[in-house]
């Protein structure tokens, strides 16, 4: 134990034990700066990836000219444009914290709190799809392999033929199933090339790519749920920073503002659950659900700004009551979200006999050849998109159950902070104990 408890005194005295009496002896504004500093670090590589795939993947390699728009081209990198977007924001939140705290500006330390709050929901949904919905990502890869926006990526994966040629142009680019003029990818690569290995040759790229490709992701995710820790992290120094009286002073209002962000995700989520109203399963009320949580959350926050400026005890205590009944209609739509994604698992699996056809369609899947032909006698549901099989459709549709999903738990996360905020100003005016600024 003598050489063993001197290396253990050592690093004690020098490693560990010197960083931890420095980190005791730091305050809560300079923990803050020191938070703020490392969203600063996980913002900019989100930022920088995200702006450099929806680069590479804009960039077209081809000498020739093609027949896909420059609006298909941008609509596959969609994600990574939020991506990009949510990071610059973030960079721009974690330099004004960092600011704000150095200079102990109490205003704009208030601002940085409701900014980063805002920031929160979309890291979370952000980091999750990106975590979880790799089956989609699988897809949506798969039936766009030979456009534009993946000539860079077919030229680095694909392999050279026999002779030593670059397949990234020809073979590698083999439509899925033959596309529309052949039945399979076997007879558009002997019509083309003479050749049978067209599929092999695609297939080893595109596992290559999405072995990669799912790396990255999760690397990207994990850094998201990291970044998302660290605002929490900040919000609590800020709060401990400028207490909580200080903090409550202003909440209700802002708050209030803050919750244009979950109506206009409830929305959207409703909206866009139109494409589903072909699915057996009767989900056309939760479709309503989202209408009318987000249009109560809108009437609601209109009420709250008046009411919270002018200290209304009676008007307050009404929109805290509806702001609960809200909660439990966006605790509803949360858990039956979740339960339709199981049950579309279960109902229209591989074996299944609902008709997942009209749904690609009004989903307006990539590549569907037969869509108009809708209605037409003699034309099957599996008729309608060939392109697709039965398990690729069903993960989108899953997919977009659990994607609302987690839209209603964060709508109604922001429904309970309104509800908490109501009942606090409440109090305050009860007991006359309000604090200004």
């Amino acid at each position: 134990m003598g050489l063993l408890g001197d290396v253990v005194g050592c690093w004690n005295r020098f490693g560990f034990g010197r960083l931890k009496t420095k980190l005791r002896r730091l305050t809560d504004r300079q923990y803050l700066i020191t938070n703020n500093f490392l969203v600063f670090l996980c913002s900019l590589y989100q930022c920088v990836c995200g702006v450099g795939i929806v680069v590479a993947f804009n960039h077209n390699f081809r000498s020739s000219g093609s027949t896909n728009s420059v609006e298909e081209r941008s609509a596959g990198t969609m994600m990574y444009v939020i991506q990009a977007v949510v990071g610059g924001y973030l960079v721009i939140i974690s330099i004004l914290g960092i600011s704000a705290a150095r200079k102990v500006n109490i205003v704009w330390l208030i601002r940085y709190y409701w900014l980063s709050l805002i920031a929160i929901p979309m890291l979370f949904l952000f980091s999750v799809v990106v975590l979880d919905f790799k089956d989609v990502l699988q897809g949506w890869i798969s039936h766009r392999w030979d456009r534009v926006e993946f000539d860079f990526l077919r030229k680095y994966f694909c392999e050279n033929d026999e002779i030593g040629q670059s397949t990234w142009d020809n073979k590698c680019e083999a439509p899925i199933n033959g596309g529309l003029e052949y039945d399979t990818t076997s007879d558009w690569c002997l019509a083309k090339f003479n050749a049978y290995d067209c599929a092999v040759v695609r297939e080893k790229a595109e596992s290559r790519f999405l072995t990669l490709m799912g790396t990255f992701m999760n690397i990207n995710g994990t850094v998201g749920i990291i970044n998302m820790f660290l605002l929490l992290m900040s919000l609590k120094l800020v709060e401990r920073t400028l207490t909580l009286p200080v903090i409550m002073s202003s909440m209700l209002d802002a708050i209030n503002w803050l919750l244009l962000v979950p109506v206009a995700f409830c929305i959207m989520t409703g909206l866009f659950f139109t494409q589903h109203e072909q699915l057996q399963v009767e989900d056309a009320w939760l479709k309503n659900l989202f209408f009318a949580g987000g249009g109560s959350l809108f009437c609601l926050l209109c009420i709250g700004i008046f009411a919270s400026r002018e200290k209304l005890r009676g008007v307050l205590t009404f929109y805290a009551g509806c702001m609960s009944l809200v909660v439990v209609i966006l605790g509803f739509a949360c858990a039956s979200s979740f339960i339709f994604a199981w049950q579309i698992s279960q109902i229209y699996g591989v074996d299944g006999a609902g008709k997942v056809g009209k749904v690609a369609c009004s989903s307006q899947l990539y590549g569907c050849c037969c869509c108009e032909n809708e209605g037409n006698t003699g034309v099957t549901d599996d008729e309608l998109c060939p392109e697709w099989s039965r398990q690729e459709i069903i993960h989108v549709v899953e997919a977009d159950f659990k994607l609302a999903g987690l839209v209603a738990a964060i709508s109604c996360l922001f429904a309970i902070r309104a509800t908490r905020a109501c009942w606090i100003l409440i109090h305050n005016l009860r007991d006359y104990k309000c604090v200004y600024i």
